[in-house]
């Protein structure tokens, strides 16, 4: 990423300090009152903190007694993502002359680490960053109302379409969103499923929304609602070539053939710009039809009149309390990845990677149900076709998250050996990630003659000669995406050289998730994988025979554990956002526990839990697409109740 460079005057600092009456005591005050000359020695010291990227530098110039600017230093955090943390977070600490200062929501990590680069920069300069840890001052008692139409918690890819829609037909509407950014986790989807699309048509493709619609049913054994699966699949094609028209100039393309093996039907668009950019035509259409967006204003409940819900009631970052009044609310907050209780209740474990910052924290389905809705009988993790290292080189190329999708060797914490691998390697959404959920951490076990074809020849170089060609033009496709897709390049290897696999591994090492040894019985005792040594003498005789009697993976994916060192790699599930919720109708009206619609109250993306059941569907982007398409039709509805 570009070099972001913040400035702040001395001068403007100084007229800040002396002029704010009524403010907390900071340690430049406090120095001049015990009459000290010198809290710094006079001059600019880089400080290092661990970002989202790795880790950045920041220059930070201190007086004798004062911070009095902070630069930030060339990094990789993600543009759109880090630009609030960049921005905000040295005014504030300059202001506070604190490092006590809130985080950005939505850039938490960044603005953690610029905060820990500028403490790391005070004890260079000869202070004491106890003395600078005063937190910032909210602001009591200030409440702020305002009346809408409707009322939008959530600007993500549900919230967001929801807007444009309802301010498109006449409403007034005011939507709220935690971060300091819209988009949410739809910023960083690589993709929407659709069905029946211009871009579908022109490639060729034949399938009917009827098919997929018939095939998605039956792959939940019909225990979604069937209605309102059929509603977003029969939009799904027309949203597409809506958000590529001339209005929003999103670059869309189909992918077909398809990039998993497993998958039926080739409903997936990659969707550009990544990242928050991706929304910016859709802000400024709702802002441009009238629409109010406020960021970094949390939903905290809904407001009721008798069984109505009139209102929502939120909180800004700087403890301004906000009050909507609206004839319907539209809850749309992206689901509970980020709440790790809620994860531990209903999944059985916090162990997993997130794929992207997530303030999601369940905050909407827990208002829809203090407001009276009831909730389907499942909320699960939407993991990600990849496996993640707890922790990641700084130069990373993502080869070692390759690894969890080569088809070699996997085995859970007692290092026994629980799935077909092959499964990842082909059905890696619905099969191997719905299998990594409830299994994790798990480990990846191979010797080092594996190491050595892969750095070599990538994933191609583990399969056969012969009988693998299709697979072998899987892999290929595989990488085209994860070279060409904007998202980062954890697929690009999968036919190339994994160059940087080496590296990877060491790092790995040194961060405590690889372990190597000359052994496999070594192998077992640094990881504490007690059945290791039995489970790989076992897999051995397996891979000798040509013949996977105990789990019945193909052959071609039997590789041999022979030539030490030996490896192991702990993996965690990598998550994108959390599935079912709040129960919903084919209008996305929240229901009761008598599924009866509760008044005035729309649930729309993955707070909504009538559309999925575990495992994911076998068709790529369908998060994505009921995001985009519950929204829409939430919006739509929402217009019509409160008769615009």
């Amino acid at each position: 990423m570009k070099c972001f460079k913040r400035y702040l005057s001395l001068l403007m600092v100084a007229v800040m300090l002396l002029t704010v009456a009524g403010c907390a005591s900071t340690p430049v005050k406090e120095a001049v009152a015990e009459g000290k000359t010198t809290i710094f020695t006079p001059g600019t010291y880089k400080g290092t903190g661990d970002g989202n990227g790795g880790k950045f530098t920041v220059d930070v110039t201190f007086s004798e007694k004062s911070i009095d600017e902070i630069v930030i230093g060339e990094n990789k955090e993600t543009e759109g993502v880090a630009n609030n943390a960049f921005d905000r977070i040295p005014k504030s600490i300059i202001e506070n002359q604190s490092i006590g200062v809130d985080t950005v929501s939505g850039a938490t990590i960044t603005s953690k680490a610029i905060l820990q680069a500028v403490e790391d920069a005070i004890v260079q300069a000869g202070g004491k960053p106890e003395d600078f840890k005063k937190p910032q001052v909210k602001k009591a008692g200030m409440i702020e109302e305002y009346t809408a139409d409707i009322a939008i918690v959530g600007a993500g890819g549900s919230g967001t379409t929801a807007a444009v829609e309802a301010a498109r037909n006449g409403a007034s509407v005011i939507m709220i969103e935690k971060n300091s950014y819209p988009g949410g986790i739809s910023s960083f989807g690589a993709g929407i499923g659709g069905v029946e699309s211009s871009y579908q048509k022109e490639a060729g493709l034949t399938f009917t929304s009827d098919e997929v619609y018939e095939h998605m049913l039956n792959y939940t054994n019909a225990t979604v609602y069937a209605p309102l699966l059929r509603r977003i699949i029969e939009l799904s094609g027309e949203t597409i070539d809506w958000l590529s028209s001339d209005e929003f100039k999103l670059d869309i393309s189909v992918i077909t053939p398809n990039i998993w093996k497993g998958e039926v039907y080739d409903t997936y668009h990659l969707i550009y710009p990544y990242g928050p950019d991706r929304f910016g035509p859709l802000i400024d259409d709702f802002v441009g039809n009238g629409g109010t967006l406020m960021l970094e204003t949390e939903g905290k409940s809904l407001i009721k009149e008798g069984d109505r819900v009139v209102g929502v009631k939120a909180v800004k970052s700087d403890g301004t309390e906000v009050i909507i009044h609206s004839d319907a609310v539209i809850v749309a907050t992206g689901g509970a990845l980020a709440n790790k209780e809620m994860l531990v209740e209903y999944t059985g474990t916090a162990e997993y990677a997130m794929m992207q910052p997530s303030v999601s924290d369940g905050a909407g389905i827990r208002m829809s149900v203090e407001a009276g809705a009831a909730t389907t009988n499942e909320l699960f993790v939407e993991v990600s076709e990849i496996g993640m290292t707890p922790g990641i080189a700084e130069k990373t190329k993502f080869n070692i998250n390759l690894l969890s999708v080569a088809g070699l060797l996997h085995v859970n914490a007692s290092g026994t050996r629980y799935f077909n691998e092959g499964l990842f390697k082909e059905q890696p959404l619905n099969v191997g990630g719905a299998s990594a959920s409830s299994t994790s951490p798990y480990y990846v076990i191979f010797d080092q003659a594996t190491v050595d074809k892969m750095i070599e020849g990538g994933l191609k170089a583990l399969l056969p000669e012969e009988g693998s060609e299709d697979l072998k033009e899987q892999l290929d496709r595989l990488s085209f995406f994860g070279s060409t897709s904007g998202v980062p390049p954890m697929f690009a290897g999968a036919a190339y050289p994994l160059d940087n696999l080496s590296y990877e591994l060491e790092e790995g090492i040194k961060g405590g998730y690889v372990w190597k040894a000359d052994s496999i019985e070594e192998l077992a005792k640094v990881t504490d994988l007690n059945n290791l040594t039995s489970t790989v003498t076992r897999y051995k005789e397996l891979v000798d025979a040509r013949h996977d009697e105990d789990l019945l993976k193909k052959d071609i994916y039997l590789t041999e554990i022979s030539t030490g060192p030996y490896y192991a790699v702990k993996y965690l599930p990598g998550a994108f956002n959390t599935l079912g919720g709040v129960m919903v109708n084919e209008n996305l009206q929240a229901l009761d526990a008598n599924s009866k619609p509760i008044t005035g109250l729309y649930v729309a993306g993955v707070d909504g839990g009538s559309m999925f059941h575990k495992p994911y569907y076998d068709i790529c982007g369908t998060s994505m697409m009921y995001a985009f398409n519950s929204g829409r039709i939430a919006g739509k509805e929402a217009s019509k109740f409160v008769g615009k």
